[in-house]
């Protein structure tokens, strides 16, 4: 005889309506139980009795201080916010160059944040030891209680096996290719480990909360050791069976050009990467790193700004096969140096709208440009931990 699951069966269901229902509040962070009946189709004694719940377990609690007020006569709404004490989530970045690790509240707010330049000697089991001492050090350091740290999400460079959470190549850390930092991670933390490429939690944080969150289709590129790249269309990023897909570093721009450590030639990154500018601006001024470039973007000059226009010819090259095989309607631009990714962003603008290919139809094309944030990647990799939990 089969076993009888319906009082499981109705359990979870009411966890469900509890997840659905501190996920509204969650994300309007401010509602009413009529409201939060209208959204969800719930009967009111059942809405009821799940903000009686909630707030019971002291996971929402009344905003006292709404601004909204009702402006019909009878009993005015009591409108709940999300306690943002109640839980925890742990969001860190990390590629060949820097490493950093943010502790956001239940409100998603920040509340810790630590940011480290490393050498590029390091290795996968090295890295993993070094993010492990970071996030230690991140908990203690802010005095939140492990037992409600609801998870730790992962932005890691190269191509990502999202499901099982291994890097699956990454050629500038040796070991890190083939790499399951999700179980290794599980193992030394036991709580929920997610992981994704780094570029897609920071392009998926900017199309959320940042200025180009007004577009539909988005794809980013971020340059900083290499040049990684996602597509978000319609609230979702691009992956093929659970792997990142994009790959913009190695789009080659010059079959014939210079070599990229992938071992092919002309690969994006082997023009654009904060290494290969450190390389190719030397003709003009030794810089001891990459941020050197911003006082000499600053002191300007018609040699330096032939070298950014001629970079962003390049980033062109590679625009316009994006272009032509995804049609997104934005290009986001994200470096460390703010000046860099503006003049490429302000030349890639210039040198499209000119292009006499009317194919790509580059009127209705947006490129912009954003500074690289160590606290918005944390973010944006703490959410991967707020959705599992709020859909689970």
């Amino acid at each position: 005889m089969a076993e009888n699951k319906s009082p499981l069966r109705g359990d979870d269901i009411r966890k469900r309506n509890e997840k659905l229902i501190l996920g509204l509040i969650h994300k309007h962070q401010n509602l009413s139980q009529s409201e939060a009946a209208n959204i969800t189709g719930l009967k009111p004694p059942t809405v009821l009795r799940i903000f009686g719940n909630l707030e019971n377990e002291k996971l929402i609690k009344v905003n006292k201080k709404s601004s909204i007020t009702n402006e019909k006569k009878g009993r005015k709404p009591v409108y709940y916010k999300i306690n943002s004490k109640a839980a925890y989530a742990i969001g860190v970045d990390f590629c060949s160059t820097s490493a950093s690790v943010v502790i956001v509240d239940f409100n998603r707010q920040p509340v810790f944040s630590d940011f480290i330049v490393i050498n590029e000697n390091h290795t996968g089991e090295s890295i993993f030891m070094l993010l492990c001492t970071l996030i230690d050090n991140a908990i203690v350091k802010s005095e939140i209680n492990r037992m409600k740290i609801l998870g730790i999400g992962i932005g890691a460079p190269g191509k990502v096996d999202i499901s099982t959470g291994t890097v699956l190549f990454y050629d500038r850390i040796e070991g890190l290719s083939h790499f399951s930092l999700k179980d290794r991670f599980h193992v030394y933390f036991q709580i929920p480990i997610f992981i994704n490429n780094n570029c897609s939690v920071i392009a998926m944080n900017e199309y959320l909360y940042g200025i180009v969150s007004d577009s539909n289709s988005l794809i980013t590129l971020l340059i900083r050791s290499g040049v990684g790249g996602a597509f978000v269309n319609e609230g979702k990023v691009l992956t093929t069976n659970n792997i990142t897909t994009m790959e913009v570093g190695h789009i080659s721009i010059d079959y014939n050009g210079r070599q990229c450590e992938c071992g092919e030639n002309g690969c994006l990154q082997a023009y654009l990467s904060e290494e290969a500018v450190l390389k190719d601006i030397s003709t003009i001024k030794k810089l001891s790193s990459f941020m050197d470039i911003e006082e000499l973007i600053q002191t300007g000059g018609g040699e330096i700004e032939l070298f950014l226009k001629e970079k962003a010819e390049l980033l062109c090259k590679g625009l316009k096969i994006l272009r032509r095989s995804l049609s997104p309607d934005t290009f986001l631009i994200i470096s460390r140096s703010p000046l860099y990714a503006e003049k490429l962003c302000t030349y890639a603008q210039e040198i499209m709208s000119n292009d006499p290919c009317k194919y790509d139809n580059v009127d209705e094309l947006i490129i912009k440009h954003s500074q690289y944030n160590p606290i918005n990647a944390g973010q944006g990799a703490a959410d991967m931990v707020f959705n599992h939990y709020f859909t689970n």
